[in-house]
C-alpha cells in the first residue's frame, strides 16, 4: 500500500500530536490516546494514523518543525529509518538518499561496493553514480577495494556518502 506523499496542514497536526525532536517520539495530544505514544512499524518506518490515512512520521516530523512540508525525501543521516529525532533526518534528492543505504544483505564481502570476481580471482570495487556503474579496479587486497569504494563514494556523495 503506497502511503500519501500529501501531508495534513502543519497546524493539524500540532494539534492532534506531540513531536519530541530529542527523542523522534509522537505521543497523542488528546482523546482516549491522550499521552500515548503514536505510531506503529509499517515495514521499515514508522507510520502514524490521522483521519483514515497512514503518514511517515519522518515526513509528520519535518513538517511539525519546518511549517512546511518537505519538498524532496528525507534521508536519515545515520541509515535507521526509525530514528525520527529531527537532527537525523536531513532534505535529500532520491539518488542522495539512496547513497546513504547500508550494504546489502547478500553482500559477502562485508563492504559496500565489493565482491569477489572468481574470473580474476580479484576483490572487484564498483559504484553507481546516477544510472551508471562505474568499476573502480580489481584487487588482491579486501582493504584495498574497500578503501577505493570509500573513497570514489566521499568524492560522489560527499556527506551523503556510507561506506559501510
Amino acid at each position: 500500500m503506497a502511503l500519501p506523499r500529501s501531508l495534513p496542514p502543519a497546524a493539524c497536526v500540532r494539534e492532534l500530536l506531540h513531536y519530541d525532536p530529542e527523542t523522534g517520539r509522537f505521543t497523542w495530544r488528546s482523546g482516549q490516546k491522550a499521552g500515548r505514544a503514536a505510531g506503529s512499524i509499517g515495514g521499515r518506518y514508522v507510520q502514524i494514523m490521522i483521519g483514515k490515512k497512514n503518514y511517515l512520521a519522518h515526513r509528520l516530523a519535518w513538517l511539525y518543525v519546518h511549517d512546511s512540508p518537505p519538498l524532496e525525501e528525507i534521508d536519515h543521516v545515520n541509515g535507521d529509518p526509525r530514528d525520527n529525532r529531527i537532527n537525523n533526518l536531513r532534505l535529500a534528492s532520491k539518488s542522495q538518499n539512496a547513497q546513504n543505504q547500508r550494504r546489502s544483505a547478500k553482500n559477502s564481502s562485508g563492504h559496500k561496493g565489493v565482491s569477489w570476481s572468481t574470473h580474476k580471482q580479484r576483490w572487484r570495487a564498483a559504484i553507481k553514480v546516477g544510472s551508471r556503474n562505474v568499476h573502480l579496479g580489481y584487487f588482491r587486497d579486501l582493504a584495498m577495494a574497500a578503501e577505493a569504494y570509500r573513497c570514489a563514494a566521499v568524492s560522489h556523495f560527499g556527506g551523503f556518502a556510507r561506506a559501510a
